[in-house]
């Protein structure tokens, strides 16, 4: 078996679901195939560090270990980005093609993009007698809006038309760039009345306007069409336009619009043809061109084609809205069910199951152990690091026994909690590498989508998606990823306040002089802790704790050398008690410490060796000790707590008089 990866980035929030389809088709036909697409969304984004993290899905697979690779780099911007991807491919040493673009060192497949507008620009010369023109096109590197610029300049060649700068336009393939495209030929804020029948309310352009506009794409051909009619001219009775790509906006927007047909299923398919001759030995050639047809319409002067089909259309979009309801109404609830203050366990395993609830045969999500603790990297997936979290798998009845999933691979490892009806069903897995194996026993005419988890520019995971038919229909696939990314990224940025208000709580909650607890602890702190060792059956004692002469080493040697006697006295305290125990600043010099221990002895024990410690320092102290009887009812803890402190509170002073007595 043949595994073929493919690499694609999609067209703003669009997947590009002709590549898997003709190339799938290919296997089918042929056999002995299986497909691996690795996709992101990077060139939409206004945020270059999700972009980043979208791209980073190309780090991910082993592109050596795979017999044949066709990549569509087309939509990537980042020319940097573009360019470090080629290069893994071509360092990989698998035979490799590349989709519309063409790159160094790789064969490129696609539409004869140079010979397409030179057939327009020539009808537009022969049949309707054009004679001046205008480009407009994608700025940047990507090779089919060059070519298409290439064939312009050429055939102005061949006409004597001198080229000058105000012939060209060339920003992207958006309706914005041929709104653009036609506003330099007019005011700024002028609008004409329109009247189709008449030149009555025509704009008076600041410069003449070209008897042709042949643009690199359909939507700059429509947005040329649109702001032209704001000011008073049409199509195609004051100019003529053609466009690229055969998309449905040209074929139905009024006047139809002369386009190429570009045939996305039946490149992927010639391609997967020729990367399966390279995969066998035979050479080919550096470019193969996918022969394009031009459908002649309305836009440029020729009748309608007879391609139009309304009333079909129109049932399509009547589908098509229900259909987007019914996605809507899914979408809504499952953006409500995504609560970032679920755990992350719950939170994956309601995005499985929103996975699991498309047509496909399985979802499986792989998470970086590391998610939530802030170790996550920048970029690039480590596989030591990741983790199978959720999986389902389409159960179908013949394969159902009670208790286990059969499987055709040798790896018992994969065990599904059944139940009683085949469907989407929970399947786990111990490990990756389980899943691995599974997924390589079932994987000839197999199709697989790989999409990137992130979190801004942080790989948090992946997704797998088996057989994933939905594509076809879901073109707007790009909003549930979004929901699903979002849903993490809400996630992480709640656990992160969670984190922020846990540490400023414990701030609060602590003497910052000493680090011990402040009384602000007493109640949500400690008398949770004091209820727990009451439950235990744990003999309790009582410290108070003052530092004899306090106020005159304050007085006579300043509050930075109190400040350090306060700092002695605390952590003399903490290495003499017992640990887990609850000592905290009761204010000024005054200390109160809690113990919690299973005899008498360990308190006179812990006593002695607080009064020792400090007396390494030359510290003087006076402890006073209460032996509470908490035998009350909850709600009564508190008080009861604070007369046994006030009561070593007085035995304090008790012991400080004997002190002074005795000095």
């Amino acid at each position: 078996m043949k595994n073929i990866l493919l690499l694609s980035d999609g067209w703003r929030r669009f997947i590009i679901s002709a590549w898997s389809t003709g190339i799938m088709q290919y296997m089918k036909e042929h056999g002995g195939f299986s497909l691996s697409e690795f996709h992101s969304w990077g060139n939409w984004s206004h945020d270059p560090e999700f972009n980043k993290g979208e791209y980073s899905i190309f780090t991910l697979p082993d592109f050596s270990s795979y017999d044949g690779i066709i990549a569509d780099l087309t939509c990537i911007q980042d020319t940097i980005v573009r360019s470090r991807i080629a290069q893994m491919i071509v360092n990989s040493g698998v035979p490799a093609i590349t989709l519309c673009n063409q790159e160094k060192g790789m064969t490129c497949v696609r539409s004869d993009n140079y010979n397409a507008v030179r057939q327009l620009f020539n009808h537009l010369w022969t049949v309707h007698g054009c004679r001046s023109f205008f480009f407009a096109g994608s700025s940047g590197e990507m090779s089919e809006s060059a070519e298409r610029k290439a064939a312009f300049i050429d055939c102005c060649s061949q006409h004597n038309i001198p080229l000058t700068k105000d012939m060209f336009l060339e920003n992207d393939f958006s309706v914005t760039t041929g709104i653009q495209t036609a506003r330099l030929f007019f005011r700024s804020g002028s609008t004409g009345s329109t009247d189709a029948g008449t030149n009555a309310g025509k704009d008076e352009p600041i410069r003449p306007i070209p008897d042709a506009f042949i643009c690199a794409n359909d939507n700059i051909a429509i947005g040329i069409l649109i702001e032209m009619k704001k000011h008073g001219w049409l199509c195609p009775r004051d100019f003529k336009v053609t466009g690229f790509d055969n998309l449905d906006k040209a074929m139905y927007y009024q006047p139809q619009v002369t386009t190429v047909t570009l045939d996305r299923e039946r490149i992927a398919y010639h391609a997967m043809e020729i990367l399966d001759r390279m995969i066998n030995g035979q050479k080919v050639p550096e470019n193969v061109h996918t022969p394009a047809r031009i459908i002649y319409a309305e836009s440029c002067g020729c009748q309608t084609s007879s391609e139009i089909n309304y009333r079909a259309y129109l049932a399509w979009q009547v589908e098509d809205s229900i259909y987007v309801d019914d996605r809507n109404e899914r979408f809504s609830s499952m953006v409500s069910s995504l609560n970032p203050s679920l755990s992350l366990p719950e939170l994956m395993q309601r995005i499985a199951d929103s996975y699991a609830s498309m047509d496909l045969d399985g979802a499986y999500i792989v998470l970086d152990d590391r998610i939530g603790s802030g170790e996550l990297e920048e970029g690039c997936f480590t596989m030591e690091h990741l983790n199978l979290i959720e999986a389902r798998e389409n159960v179908p009845e013949a394969q159902k026994e009670p208790g286990r999933l059969r499987s055709d691979c040798a790896d018992k490892e994969r065990i599904l909690e059944v139940q009683n009806e085949p469907g989407m069903r929970p399947i786990r897995f111990k490990n990756i590498d389980a899943l691995n194996k599974h997924l390589d026993a079932i994987r000839e005419g197999s199709y697989t989508l790989v999409l990137p988890l992130h979190i801004r520019s942080l790989c948090a995971g992946f997704v797998i998606l088996r057989n994933p038919r939905f594509i076809i229909k879901e073109w707007r696939f790009y909003e549930f990823q979004d929901i699903v990314l979002h849903a993490l990224t809400e996630w992480d940025t709640n656990r992160k306040l969670v984190n922020s208000l846990s540490t400023l709580r414990e701030i609060y909650y602590r003497d910052l002089l000493t680090g011990l607890y402040s009384k602000n602890a007493f109640e949500p702190r400690f008398l949770p802790w004091l209820s727990g060792e009451l439950d235990k059956g744990r003999f309790i004692a009582i410290f108070f704790l003052d530092i004899d002469g306090f106020k005159e080493i304050n007085d006579t040697r300043g509050h930075a050398y109190g400040d350090h006697i306060l700092q002695v006295t605390a952590s003399a305290i903490l290495r003499a008690v017992p640990p887990d125990n609850f000592t905290y600043r009761y204010g000024g010099d005054e200390f109160v410490a809690v113990i919690s221990c299973q005899d008498e002895e360990t308190i006179a024990q812990s006593r002695s060796r607080i009064l020792e410690l400090l007396a390494q320092d030359q510290i003087s102290a006076s402890i006073g000790t209460s032996y509470p009887v908490l035998d009350c009812p909850p709600d009564q803890l508190y008080s009861r707590i604070e007369e046994y402190i006030h009561d070593a509170d007085e035995d304090m002073y008790r012991c400080k008089k004997i002190h002074h007595a005795a000095r």
